[in-house]
């Protein structure tokens, strides 16, 4: 479009400005001929405006755009042929001012029909400087935009329809959580009562088929969210080992039921303290570590956490799951992070699932700025690796507890696992600790038997379970012709059964461990029994809930569904406290008025007055008399950031989505018990 703006312009000057030249006539005919030709064969419209406006210049291509003949409109003003008068006032104004101006504009048509241009008019001068008025050259754009609007309305369209398959799935999300609520609580409070082997069979049934039926659910929600680009990432200060410990701990459980070794382990040079979104990092974390315990019937399933060796920047990592399950065929393993995808059909039918945990881990791990990919060998197993970034934080956190005084202890390690070891020497040599690992009870023995006299060990860590010796076995021969005195001996277990506890504590040990073992829980033991008289056996254990010291707590209940006011009764019916139970939120509201309540389990969604309403009042009420805040915890089928963020605006303390385990309402509100107590 400029070569032709530059030939138009010189020979539309030769043209305005032909009574000041000097060529001999035949000349001056040639040029006129010349320049006719050239502005009549562009495919472009070219308009030619005086300082007045009015239109000197009319081509062929701008007749045919506008429907005009040229006689039509020389000499009238240039506001004629645009949409909105004024435009060609500015267009020109413009062009004056800046000597070019290019623009989009909407022009009319002698028919009254519009239609758009790309424009741009370039001040024209003569030979000697003298501006003579602006010419325009524009092209016809109606198909480009008439595309653009489509294209706009289609998305626009596509938009609505996520957001309201979105709310829809919301709102069904709310109708079945609470009644699985029901579902899935009571199972587990039946779980917990004493049961014939036939009873306990059809219990367990109908309690994994309930938990199933939610993590479809949830995976179909997160899945419409991310589609609808409704999932964002939270920016917040978190432990990077406190993400590994929990997801861990949630999957030590499967493990164990499967005869698995479950290991975890962080690599010493990786930041910890991280600024992010925790709990979507444990959601991805849960997917590839609960696939890799469903696919492997042997062997071990660990997690190892790096530096990200592709990326020399603080807070790159790269999160490794390896297993040694049935693996992937190699045709199949492009396709296996796509939506209702597994390996094959038979896949599904023996280990069950929906195939749409790793589409969601996919997505989230590229919205954590990483990419997730697979290696697998048929019968062998797989690796899951994904790297994800994070802030470091500036400040980093200043951990209460220090680590444990190990340097020159020396130290045996006995198990059978070679990632165990590996897991355990990495961190007690980190402490200082001098370690010698061992794969089996009978090398273990030997080590010990053969080191006693001359440099004794001082801190051995026994596996329960090794296929020559076990752990305790070890122990006992060991003590009939030695003491274990100067010695810490803790033993390591994947399970926790009471006889195992009982053994160690008649056997005199310093401690018990159970699989996977947390770098902190080692921490714990060890510092524990070291520092404390021989004798005197310890486990790492959860504390007790809701315990305040013989503080009764009375809590208000507001719950509309029978069935849930039930379920959370029975949660609490060993617990500290005494409840009151309002079916709505103004007769709770009334109830909190008349009561002295330490904690309020707040439904948000009940008839007559909502749970953000009554949340509201209550706040409201506290601060006109004067009362301190108490807890109140949200309790919701809604689990949507959107919701949340509702709950606690309103007043809200907490906010737990249904339906609720009977361990995290207990754990949550023996947190909050502690403002109270």
């Amino acid at each position: 479009m400029r070569d032709e703006n530059e030939i138009a312009s010189r020979v539309t000057s030769s043209r305005l400005d032909i009574s000041r030249r000097t060529e001999p006539e035949e000349a001056l005919k040639l040029s006129q001929a010349l320049a006719r030709n050239i502005i009549d064969s562009s495919l472009d419209m070219i308009i030619v405006f005086d300082k007045e406006r009015r239109i000197l210049e009319f081509n062929r291509a701008a007749q045919d755009a506008f429907g005009y003949g040229q006689g039509e409109v020389l000499g009238r003003s240039m506001d004629l042929l645009y949409l909105d008068g004024p435009v060609g006032e500015h267009i020109y104004a413009t062009a004056m001012q800046h000597g070019r101006y290019v623009h989009e504009v909407w022009n009319r048509r002698k028919d009254g029909t519009d239609f758009a241009s790309l424009l741009s008019a370039s001040v024209l001068r003569d030979g000697f400087g003298v501006i003579l008025g602006v010419m325009s050259v524009s092209r016809d754009i109606t198909e480009q935009k008439r595309a653009e609007m489509e294209w706009r309305k289609a998305k626009e369209a596509a938009e609505t329809a996520n957001r309201s398959k979105t709310e829809f799935l919301a709102s069904m999300s709310h109708e079945i959580r609470t009644p699985m609520n029901a579902i899935i609580g009571m199972a587990d409070l039946l779980w917990d009562t004493p049961l014939m082997p036939e009873q306990q069979e059809y219990v367990g049934i109908f309690r994994r088929a309930g938990l199933s039926l939610l993590t479809l659910l949830n995976d179909i929600l997160d899945l419409s969210k991310v589609e609808a680009g409704y999932l964002e990432l939270e920016q917040i200060e978190f432990d990077l080992r406190e993400v590994i410990d929990k997801a861990s701990e949630m999957m030590a459980l499967r493990a164990d039921e499967k005869g698995l070794d479950l290991g975890c382990s962080v690599a010493p040079d990786v930041a910890v303290d991280l600024i992010g979104d925790p709990n979507r990092l444990k959601q991805v974390l849960l997917n590839l570590i609960g696939n890799a315990i469903k696919f492997t019937e042997t062997g071990q399933v660990v997690l190892r956490v790096i530096q990200d060796p592709d990326v020399k920047q603080l807070g790159a990592f790269r999160f490794i799951v390896s297993d040694t399950g049935i693996g992937i065929r190699a045709e199949k393993i492009e396709s296996v992070f796509e939506r209702f995808v597994q390996a094959d059909s038979s896949t599904t039918r023996k280990y069950g699932g929906s195939g749409l945990g790793l589409t969601i881990s996919k997505r989230l791990v590229e919205l954590m700025g990483g990419q997730i990919r697979v290696e697998s060998t048929e019968g062998q197993g797989s690796t899951f690796s994904f790297t994800a970034r994070f802030t470091v934080q500036p400040r980093p956190q200043l951990h209460s507890v220090s680590e444990p005084e190990l340097a020159g202890v020396r130290t045996l390690i006995a198990d059978d696992n070679a990632t165990n070891r590996l897991i355990l020497k990495e961190a007690l040599s980190s402490w200082g600790a001098l370690v010698t690992e061992v794969s089996g009870g009978e090398s273990a023995l030997l080590e010990l038997q053969t080191n006693h006299a001359a440099e004794p060990y001082q801190l051995v860590l026994l596996d329960c379970l090794m296929p020559d010796l076990s752990g305790f076995d070890v122990v006992q021969r060991f003590t009939n012709t030695s003491t274990l005195d100067g010695m810490t001996v803790i033993v390591l277990t994947s399970d926790s059964r009471s006889a195992d506890i009982a053994k160690s504590y008649r056997l005199g040990l310093g401690g018990y461990l159970v699989k996977p073992i947390r770098r902190s829980d080692l921490h714990k033991a060890i510092t524990i029994a070291m520092n404390r008289p021989k004798g005197l056996g310890s486990t790492v254990s959860a504390a007790s809930p809701v315990q305040q010291g013989g503080h009764s707590l009375r809590i208000l209940l507001v719950e509309d569904s029978p069935d849930n006011a039930l379920l959370v009764h029975a949660y609490l019916k060993k617990a500290t406290c005494e409840i009151d139970h309002a079916e709505n939120g103004l007769a709770a509201f009334e109830l909190f008025q008349e009561g002295h309540y330490d904690m309020v389990l707040m439904d948000m969604h009940m008839p007559v007055m909502d749970g953000y309403t009554a949340t509201e009042h209550i706040r409201h009420w506290e601060r006109q008399h004067g009362r301190q805040p108490i807890p109140i915890l949200a309790l919701t089928a809604f689990g949507m950031k959107e919701e949340v963020q509702k709950s606690l605006r309103a007043g809200c303390t907490a906010h737990l989505v249904k339906p609720i385990r009977k361990a995290t309402l207990l754990a949550v509100i023996a947190k909050y018990a502690k403002s109270v107590a």
